[in-house]
């Protein structure tokens, strides 16, 4: 019979759900924890700004104001600026990585995307390595 220890198992799960890990400056890492490694309600919470994030906020473009405009994009911006605090494994280094950022949207965004991305996030399964 097969004989496996613990700690081989929690390695496989380690290197499975992996975290997104970015190195702010030399010492100093903020690890973007992947969703499965997240409580249930971080889950929800995750899931809730992730749709605010995406939502086609340029379909009903012509329909808005201007005003109204800038403030779908607040939306989305401040809903990324959440993700990225939340997935973060401190609430210290979340906020070191948006204060980093600095309101940048086009980096703000491009973190987020490679967050979704690198961890497979809304995937059914996790791919196969």
């Amino acid at each position: 019979m097969p004989k496996v220890s613990f700690d081989e198992i929690a390695a496989k799960v380690d290197q499975k759900y992996d975290s997104l890990d970015i190195e702010l400056s030399p010492g100093q890492v903020v690890r973007l924890r992947n969703p499965i490694r997240l409580s249930d309600a971080e889950r929800a919470k995750l899931s809730k700004l992730a749709s605010v994030a995406t939502k086609d906020a340029g379909k009903n473009a012509p329909e808005l104001t201007e005003a109204q405009q800038e403030a779908e994009f607040r939306k989305v911006i401040a809903a990324l600026e959440s993700i990225l605090t939340l997935v973060a494994d401190t609430p210290e280094g979340g906020k070191g990585l948006v204060d980093k950022i600095a309101g940048d949207a086009p980096t703000l965004m491009q973190f987020t995307e490679d967050y979704f991305e690198a961890l497979n996030v809304g995937e059914a399964s996790p791919s196969q390595k």
